[in-house]
């Protein structure tokens, strides 16, 4: 077996969702990174393939929306059967409520359906722009780290003989999923159970003789239950499959036995079910470790935590990691950042995790007990599970000068209510459309979320004076940040003066339909300053130029 040493800042160990969000946003921030993945092919199936509107809004952050929504399906309705015939519908529901039409603030919405091989597709194409590739066939089988590194060691499969690698590296990360060898190595106890009550068989398979139009199922998930939705490919359906243990491990055999399993819970034998893609014995775990970060080794995602696939939060959560870490990370490996930066990934997504298991487990608990008799409603996920309300009040970094609400601390939800229109710091910061640059205004308008980047910091100045924005450029400037991490805005009003003292050397956009001075209302409390990090969230809600200095000594080193 031959041997080798290397040197890279940022090693990532496991290539699903969470592990590709984070090296696409360290990639667009310039930091040399590998991703490793010990199997030798790509994963396959539609795993995970609720895509919620905030990781719509990371993707559009991270560049690559458009080729998401080439492929993705709308949600469809469920249809429940009545039993035992399997054929008349007994109910049709959204599982979220009814689609919401897109706003100025929220423009997706709606969470959208691709399997998690086509979203993991997608991002390392977009990796590999970067010159970022995928190092399939790498199983890290040891880890030790000290004050001034990690070095793993890498062994190489697929290949005639063997190899094995030494990686020194600054970072490690684990994205490795819920039996994540780093994990494990570290000492991290994953703490929580496996519900061995509840079997489920998930399968991709070639489907006729059913609509496209509904997600169907028939049965109750506490005993016997199929349900089936269309996928984005042709004749290729998701199936969920609920039944006791033996007849799950007789059915994992062949796929004769899975497809009578299928006709005998359902008695749709007018089913017919051709070759299958993808298929997994799947059982709930519930388990979340306490500590994301050992030293200069952190988990994200499934490596961290795993919980029930209700309400489709698994791969979005993973994501959220990844995208939270990657800015942060970025600033260090720059030598900008804060001493204590790194230690607010455990401090803002730890508790979002906490929530997810909460309300998951709850929502199956429920879905377990629903009977569709058509005597009550079927149980449906809450709008929450849309994740715009995921927040970081209670975070150490974030600055807002507002009256503190008595819900503020740090053991608030991490999700807010879908109603929610108090705004503060922490909060996801919303979009506005109709903006035009003030120097021309026959301009094609943008929104808000053209400018956001994973990149820098955005500070938004609301109807500000020349003062004002000379007081914000002073603070950037004086603060010795590079120009490139922090951009300065300003919005005027539809209806304003003639504004020429703006003009000079500043961005200042006119915002034509109100929609920005509408969602940012604040400002009418005399809250003209809003800063939105890197990863789309408001880290500081201000009166002055002074509390902007405070907010960037606590992420930056200055």
């Amino acid at each position: 077996m031959t041997s080798t040493s290397t040197k890279t800042p940022v090693l990532i160990v496991g290539a699903g969702p969470s592990g590709l969000v984070l090296a696409l946003t360290l990639a667009r921030n310039n930091i040399p990174v590998r991703i490793i993945e010990k199997d030798t092919s790509f994963h396959i199936g539609q795993r995970g393939p609720g895509l919620q509107p905030r990781s719509l809004e990371l993707m559009h952050f991270l560049g690559v929306l458009p080729d998401i929504l080439k492929r993705a399906l709308p949600v469809p309705m469920r249809c429940a059967y009545k039993m035992p015939e399997g054929v008349e519908p007994i109910a049709k529901f959204h599982f979220g409520g009814a689609p919401s039409d897109p706003t100025p603030d929220i423009p997706f919405p709606n969470a959208l359906l691709l399997g998690q091989d086509g979203y993991e597709r997608i991002l390392r194409e977009h990796l590999a722009k970067f010159n970022v590739h995928v190092e399939l066939g790498m199983e890290l089988i040891k880890v030790e780290q000290d004050d001034s590194g990690v070095t793993a060691k890498v062994v190489r499969h697929g290949h005639e003989a063997h190899s094995e690698e030494t990686i020194l590296v600054n970072w490690l990360v684990s994205a490795e999923g819920g039996r994540s060898t780093v994990r494990k190595q570290l000492g991290l106890d994953f703490l929580g159970e496996t519900r061995d009550s509840l079997r489920l068989m998930l399968v991709d398979a070639q489907t006729q003789g059913i609509s496209r139009e509904y997600w169907h199922s028939w049965g109750d998930l506490g005993t016997r239950s199929v349900m089936l939705r269309p996928t984005e490919d042709q004749n290729l359906f998701s199936y969920i499959i609920a039944a006791p243990g033996p007849e799950i491990e007789q059915a994992m055999k062949s796929n004769e036995a899975f497809v009578e399993l299928v006709h005998s819970i359902s008695n749709r034998r007018d089913l017919r079910i051709g070759e299958t893609k993808w298929k997994s014995d799947w059982r709930p775990n519930i388990r979340i470790v306490k500590e994301y970060r050992k030293e200069r080794v952190f988990l994200i995602g499934d490596a961290a935590h795993i919980h029930p696939p209700t309400g489709g939060q698994g791969a979005n959560t993973g994501m959220q990691d990844g995208f939270n870490l990657g800015w942060k990370l970025s600033l260090e490996l720059k030598g900008l950042a804060n001493t204590s930066l790194m230690d607010t990934y455990q401090e803002e997504r730890h508790p979002v995790a906490k929530d997810v298991l909460a309300r998951t487990t709850k929502s199956l608990e429920r879905l377990v007990q629903d009977k569709h008799d058509g005597k009550k409603p079927p149980v449906a996920w809450d709008a929450m599970y849309r994740q715009l309300g995921i927040n970081y009040r209670w975070s150490s970094i974030v600055v807002d000068e507002q009256p503190s609400l008595q819900s503020d601390g740090p053991d608030m939800p991490a999700y807010l209510p879908a109603d929610n229109t108090d705004l503060r710091a922490g909060d996801r910061a919303p979009d506005a459309t109709g903006l035009v640059a003030l120097s021309s205004q026959t301009s094609t308008p943008i929104s808000l979320f053209d400018i956001f980047a994973p990149t820098r910091h955005t500070i938004l100045l609301f109807d500000p004076t020349a003062e004002q924005i000379e007081a914000a450029n002073t603070t950037v400037s004086s603060s010795r940040i590079p120009k490139d991490l922090l951009h300065v805005i300003g919005i005027l009003p539809s209806q304003h003066a003639p504004r020429f003292d703006l003009c000079g050397g500043n961005e200042v956009l006119v915002d034509t339909g109100s929609h920005a001075f509408s969602a940012y209302h604040p400002i009418q409390q005399g809250f003209h300053i809003f800063v939105v990090r890197p990863d789309g969230a408001l880290g500081a809600i201000l009166k002055n130029a002074s509390g902007l200095q405070k907010y960037l000594q606590r992420v930056f080193a200055i």
